[in-house]
């Protein structure tokens, strides 16, 4: 068991750096945010995922981190591609 732990704690990779980077460049997006927020609220009572999508330079992961600083990144299921 304290081998599969050590070997999942490797496999996860801290996003930290990446969040603050990305929060730097964030303005804006109140609309997309809430409607974002709107289907997280919808899973919560079941759970599920919700899937942000769009081309390049859309602001994805900027609107991701900030997310991000109102749910708790070390309980909240995010994965950034």
């Amino acid at each position: 068991a304290m081998q599969r732990e050590q070997t999942l704690r490797a496999l996860f990779h801290d996003h930290g750096s990446f969040i603050a980077n990305r929060l730097e460049s964030f303005v804006g997006r109140e609309a997309e945010l809430a409607e974002v927020q709107a289907r997280i609220a919808e899973k919560l009572p079941t759970g599920g995922y919700v899937t942000v999508t769009g081309h390049a330079g859309q602001g994805k992961s900027s609107m991701l981190a900030r997310l991000l600083q109102e749910y708790d990144p070390a309980t909240t299921a995010h994965h950034f591609i």
